[in-house]
């Protein structure tokens, strides 16, 4: 107490109160951790005169949050603060940053126990798709605390809150690997995958078609001839003579030849002119 770098700017001569406790062993946490007081850099207008850490107390002049645009210079033992887990940052702004004018909202020792040496949690780690086929593009989303790395096995190292974006390949099984320096946890995710349905033989049914040939019966007649015999007047040639008929014309009819079968367009036609000239002949 009363060690003015380390002492919170309330009143110093109020009743000393807990929350001055807890504001200094924020203070011993931070150098032991970063090697550098929390209070200690180089700043920028209108502060550039608050050279020594207690003044920067006075004007909560730590180098992370509200009022980090006013640093002109940090010395790197500042950077560690970079790596550690979101919880154990929000542990040191609770403390510097809100906590300089609140002493309410300064940590306790019980919070900085379960922060400090917490080993980490993954919170959730799950795929945006249950089930995928072969080649499918998919999404893996996770969320940890406490964690100072986190990677995907197969994959390699992740942010510690994040989301990627994947194709199925050989292996279906992802697992998240969360540690910090006092352990590590991991959780495994299986995907359901189906291989990509392929199309090896289509079978398209032909209608039926019967074939049918239908011959009708051919029928043949005797030919019918009609000659006619133009005579020039001038000519000198016999007067025709005539010469009754003696049976009457109507009372005539052709002879006709019995009915022949045959199994051929040739053969018939054949038959039919050996017939005609018979007829001629005679």
């Amino acid at each position: 107490m009363n060690t003015p770098e380390f002492n919170p700017p309330e009143n110093p001569g109020r009743k000393k109160e807990i929350s001055w406790d807890l504001f200094i062993l924020g203070i011993i946490f931070y150098k032991v951790m970063c090697g550098v007081h929390p209070f200690f850099g180089t700043c920028k207008p209108p502060y550039q005169n608050c050279t020594l850490p207690e003044l920067k107390i006075r004007e909560g002049l730590f180098p992370f949050w509200k009022k980090a645009n006013y640093f002109e210079v940090i010395p790197t033992g500042h950077l560690t603060f970079n790596q550690f887990p979101e919880l154990v940052q929000k542990l040191f702004i609770n403390c510097f940053d809100d906590g300089v004018t609140n002493p309410n909202v300064r940590p306790n020792t019980v919070d900085w126990i379960n922060r400090l040496t917490a080993k980490p949690r993954i919170k959730f780690f799950e795929p945006d798709k249950p089930v995928i086929f072969e080649h499918q593009k998919f999404s893996l989303s996770w969320e940890t605390e406490n964690a100072k790395y986190v990677e995907i096995v197969g994959i390699g190292q992740v942010n510690t809150n994040g989301n990627i974006t994947l194709s199925t390949n050989s292996s279906s099984v992802f697992i998240l690997k969360a540690v910090n320096d006092f352990g590590s946890v991991e959780i495994e995710k299986s995907l359901t995958k189906f291989p990509t349905p392929i199309i090896q033989s289509l079978f398209v049914p032909s209608p039926d078609f019967q074939s049918r040939a239908s011959v009708n019966q051919i029928s043949i007649k005797s030919p019918s001839i009609n000659n006619s015999v133009s005579l020039n007047t001038n000519a000198i040639v016999p007067k025709p003579s005539f010469t009754e008929l003696n049976v009457s014309i109507n009372n005539s009819f052709p002879e006709h030849k019995p009915k022949i079968s045959f199994w051929g367009i040739s053969e018939a036609f054949n038959k039919i002119k050996n017939m005609i000239s018979q007829e001629l002949n005679q």
